[in-house]
Order: C-alpha cells, then structure tokens, then sequence
C-alpha cells in the first residue's frame, strides 16, 4: 500500500474558515500578505528615518569642538553676560569720560588789540579758555610803554561777575563782532 498523506486537521477556532469558498479564503489571505508587506515597509521606513534622526541628534549633541550642545550654549551664554558686563562698564566710562571732557577747555579764543594808541602793534591781548558750557577764565594782558599788566576774571556762562572790556568779550565770544 503506498504511504498516504498526512491529514491536517483544522483547529476548532478555524473550523468556520474551511466552510468558505476557496476563492474567498484566498482574497482573504493576499489581503493579510499586502497589509503585512505594507507595514514591513512602513516599519522598514521607520526605522531608517530613526536611525538618520538618532544619527543627527548625536552630531548636534556632540556640539562644536567635541563639546556637547549644551555645554556649547552655556559657553555662548557665559560669553555674552561677560560682553554685557564689559560694555556696561565701557558705558560708565564713556559717561565719566563726557562728563570730564565737557569740563575741560575746548574753547580757545584769542583777541588782540592795541591798548593805548595804534602805537604798539597790538601787543595787548584778552585770552578765553573755556569749557563746553562756557565756564573758565579771561585773560587780558595790557601792554604799555611803562609796563604790562595781567588780570584774570572767571566766566559762568559766558559772563562774569566782573566788568568785561569789550575785546573781552570778543574774546569769549559775546562781543558785538561775532
């Protein structure tokens, strides 16, 4: 007798799907092949994308120099409150600086003139070293045949509380001339 075939036997929780028609029971099966192709290439999909985000992440997180990301931030951070710290301190002096320079002498001004007599070629002078705010002194040098003298009157302003000549005045720079 020649060797039979082995029999299958169904289990019972399949027993309804051995009463379908075979045409059904095969659409049923190359349904669950595509949708199991499907997700394996879906999951297949995934798991590339993955692995290039994983991939990224370790080169951002390793930062520059070899320093991780945060580390490189912290760095960045510990820079910029230095430079803030730096230029509030450069503006401070940049104040003071301003603060000195509109007191010292900026204005120059040099009125020559002859005291006595068109005679001594205008020897006699009024000198004015002011400030910003015109705040200083005056300095008149009269010059004459038998001598020269000096005198000095403080400016607030641009005036004095001392009578100013009219070359004076030119000279700090309120004279009927300027």
């Amino acid at each position: 007798m020649p060797p039979t075939a082995p029999q299958w036997t169904i289990p019972d929780w399949l027993a309804p799907l051995g009463r379908l028609d075979p045409a059904a029971l095969a659409a049923v099966a190359l349904t669950a092949l595509v949708l199991a192709v499907l997700t394996f290439v879906f999951a297949t999909m995934t798991w590339v994308r993955a692995r290039r985000m994983a991939r990224h992440y370790g080169t951002l997180m390793r930062g520059v120099e070899g320093q991780s990301l945060t580390r490189a931030v912290e760095s960045y951070v510990e820079r910029l409150n230095a430079v803030e710290r730096r230029s509030s301190q450069v503006g401070d002096q940049g104040r003071a600086t301003s603060t000195r320079l509109n007191q010292a002498v900026q204005h120059v001004r040099l009125e020559r003139y002859s005291a006595v007599d068109a005679s001594d070629n205008q020897q006699s002078f009024s000198l004015a070293l002011l400030d910003a705010a015109d705040n200083g002194i005056v300095l008149t040098a009269l010059y004459t045949r038998s001598g020269l003298r000096v005198y000095a009157k403080p400016v607030q302003g641009g005036g004095s509380p001392y009578a100013l000549s009219a070359e004076e005045q030119r000279a700090i720079g309120r004279g009927e001339d300027d």
